[in-house]
């Protein structure tokens, strides 16, 4: 079989910082790129204007670049990544030699906008990157065109996921530009198909209030790796973020470990906090203290565990905020407001000089 020529005419659409991966890579690998974004505010557009790359704002109801209804651009092929939209069909048609949604999932699973988010939250040891058709009125239910399976690195954090997808998913689209006719077009199997919907902002907040009295270890060190930016727990009646979190083997309990969930020792071998989940263990080795949402005064797991070790319950809980995201309006303790209480406990802890 002769092999086709390269695709070397792009007309791309894309926004995020994903897109904004895959337009560098198809700018710095020689491609003619013409670019579609939604506002002048994205990473891509931003990117356009310091290359000196052609790009125009997206509009439902008009063709890009002043074309016209039953004008073509014959020798482009249309790609789409991250993008948001659902295309019209007339959008679809414009590009002579196709259009093609560059996806982070072995689909059919994660059909939808955010594949690598749910990647994380689920823990998969594997991913992925389709190559599949754009069609029209439907997300992600065009035939795959190349598919390539990922491995995850056990122990890897979120933002090395993104970046080894992002890479991926760059490389699969080359392959797929390079010789189209190569691969072997083949329908999605409906009857594995997932959805990764969008998390909104506020459920992203959310997420980072955690449990132990009810989640297991594998679900908070994975709700970790997706947020990066640490954990919530009420200690107390007062708000903690676990910074650095990581599993635990149960073999480093010791036989006289506390045995409810949320309890929490300091493990002088590894110099962490271990904490007691539902099923499961997690190590902690830094805590940001509630009074300074800044990294810098992270402190250790160890100067967390002398200083409060003696004063009060070894019992990591869920916060107030994650319910609702609404302090509640009397707390269990003498009947005062949690917002009070915490007031209270903030200016203690900073008189005392123990954080």
């Amino acid at each position: 079989m002769s092999r086709s020529p390269a695709l070397r005419n792009v007309l791309f659409y894309g926004t995020d910082t994903f897109s904004l991966g895959i337009l560098r890579t198809l700018h710095r690998t020689g491609h003619e790129v013409l670019t579609v974004t939604k506002t002048s505010q994205t990473p891509v557009y931003s990117y356009c204007e310091r290359h000196n790359l052609p790009v125009d704002l997206y509009d439902r109801n008009s063709l890009p670049f002043g074309l016209s209804r039953g004008q073509t651009l014959s020798q482009h092929v249309g790609v789409v990544a991250s993008f948001g939209h659902l295309l019209p069909r007339r959008t679809i048609s414009l590009p002579g030699r196709g259009f093609v949604n560059v996806h982070p999932s072995l689909i059919p699973r994660y059909r939808g906008a955010a594949p690598i988010h749910h990647t994380l939250l689920n823990g998969d040891a594997t991913s992925g990157v389709t190559i599949l058709e754009v069609v029209p009125r439907h997300f992600d239910i065009g035939d795959i065109l190349h598919q390539v399976a990922v491995d995850i690195p056990v122990g890897a954090s979120g933002a090395e996921v993104w970046e080894m997808m992002g890479s991926r998913s760059s490389d699969t689209l080359l392959e797929y530009l390079a010789d189209p006719t190569s691969f072997v077009r083949r329908h999605q199997d409906p009857e594995k198909a997932s959805t990764a919907p969008r998390i909104p902002p506020r459920q992203m907040r959310a997420l980072s209030f955690i449990c132990p009295q009810t989640q297991g270890a594998h679900q908070i060190y994975n709700i970790s790796r997706l947020l990066g930016t640490g954990l919530w727990v009420s200690w107390n009646g007062q708000k903690l973020k676990l910074r650095t979190i990581g599993l635990c083997s149960p073999d480093c309990a010791p036989i006289n470990a506390p045995r409810r969930p949320g309890q929490f020792w300091f493990d002088e071998g590894t110099k962490c906090l271990v904490m007691r989940c539902v099923e499961g263990l997690i190590n902690i080795s830094k805590i940001i203290i509630p009074f300074s949402g800044t990294s810098s005064d992270a402190m250790s797991a160890g100067r967390f565990w002398r200083g409060f070790s003696s004063r009060a319950d070894k019992v990591f809980k869920m916060h107030y905020e994650s319910e609702g995201l609404k302090p509640r309006k009397t707390c269990c303790r003498r009947g005062l407001d949690e917002r009070v209480l915490e007031s209270q406990v903030m200016k203690r802890s900073k008189s005392s000089n123990v954080l």
